[in-house]
């Protein structure tokens, strides 16, 4: 059996992921999110909220004996308000950097200290984003929380290198634009703050947000052959045709 802990399962792209799993028989999911929207006999629910740390650090990973393979997925991630910086709620921008990077870097490494004696192959793929790569009007916090999930996941690799760690890889994976809970908000922001509104309004009249399940798809791959994925960082863009 392969274990697969997956954050954010509560709608999405994690639930999506989780879903799919399941639907092979291959996979024990362990869920981990404020709500539960999954009922399976291999599904492991955990109500966490991962934006509050006197929370999560309580978490620790339970006890496995025999796996074929373990793996950790960071997908939870909240954008915040859509305003200019000046503007944020002190507690949002706290939320956000929590939730969206604390978060990830807590979980991979409690996941490591976990399993690096684990005879399991071991991944930790992160859910990025492409506005970790372009700033973007009123996403201040969005962005940078991003962006520091992407260089912690590089120093990761660096570090699993140079000790030579050939059991574990960490994967850094932008899904594109989902048509998820997310972008729902972006559609509902203050085109006073956001300039980009409308693009993301014809997104969706268009048709070009990805499914979740298309991108589950693909994650599944990654998870089930990720020698065929040199690269760490890996951009899905998967469009609203597939």
């Amino acid at each position: 059996m392969n274990f697969v802990y997956i954050t954010g399962t509560g709608s999405g792209i994690g639930k999506a992921l989780a879903e799919h799993l399941l639907e092979t028989g291959k996979y024990k999911v362990i869920g981990i999110s404020r709500h539960q929207r999954i009922e399976h006999p291999h599904y492991l629910h955990i109500a966490l909220d991962l934006s509050k740390p006197r929370l999560f650090r309580k978490f620790r990973f339970e006890h496995i004996a025999k796996a074929r393979k373990i793996v950790l997925v960071n997908n939870a991630a909240m954008l915040g308000e859509v305003k200019h910086v000046g503007k944020l709620k002190p507690h949002s921008i706290v939320a956000g950097y929590h939730l969206n990077l604390v978060a990830p870097a807590f979980l991979s490494n409690e996941f490591l200290r976990s399993y690096r004696a684990h005879e399991a192959e071991k991944l930790i793929i992160n859910i990025s984003s492409g506005a970790a790569f372009t700033p973007i009007e009123s996403w201040s916090v969005y962005c940078s929380s991003k962006a520091g999930l992407e260089m912690f996941s590089a120093v990761l690799e660096e570090e699993l290198q140079r000790d030579g760690i050939r059991d574990t890889r960490v994967f850094s994976v932008s899904p594109g634009v989902v048509d998820t809970p997310m972008q729902a908000r972006i559609r509902e922001a203050d085109p006073t703050e956001f300039q980009l509104l409308d693009q993301f309004i014809q997104y969706k009249e268009a048709g070009l947000l990805a499914r979740p399940e298309a991108v589950a798809d693909r994650l599944r791959h990654i998870i089930e052959f990720p020698e065929k994925y040199p690269s760490r960082s890996i951009r899905l863009d998967v469009d609203g045709r597939s």
